[in-house]
């Protein structure tokens, strides 16, 4: 049995060009097909590039924040809110201890984190 007769109309693929709206009333797409398939594989590779790199400095962040819970694999929410957790355990010690000191001199603005 053809998939069409028992499931009624299949979907089709979304267009990528823009559409132009003929004065019938239907659309025809405007531009070349080509240049705009070329734009969308640029643009798609570009967003795999963002999102690896994103992926790689949360799983440098892991390495680094002790707070992480160990029991399962962190997802990037508990991963951030550890570091967030561990920034503000460092301001404490550090407001705690007076600040601290670059290249021997006390800083003039111990609280530098807000």
């Amino acid at each position: 049995m053809v998939l069409s007769q028992r499931y009624g109309p299949l979907p089709r693929a979304a267009a990528i060009a823009r559409l132009r709206k003929q004065p019938a009333g239907g659309y025809q797409p405007a531009g070349d097909l080509a240049e705009v398939l070329e734009r969308r594989q640029a643009a798609n590779a570009k967003e795999r590039e963002r999102i690896k790199n994103l992926n790689s400095g949360f799983s440098k962040l892991k390495t680094i924040v002790p707070l992480i819970p160990r029991d399962r694999k962190p997802s990037k929410v508990d991963t951030l809110k550890a570091a967030a957790e561990y920034i503000r355990l460092l301001r404490l010690v550090l407001e705690e201890t007076g600040g601290f000191e670059v290249g021997g001199v006390r800083s003039p603005h111990p609280n530098i984190f807000g």
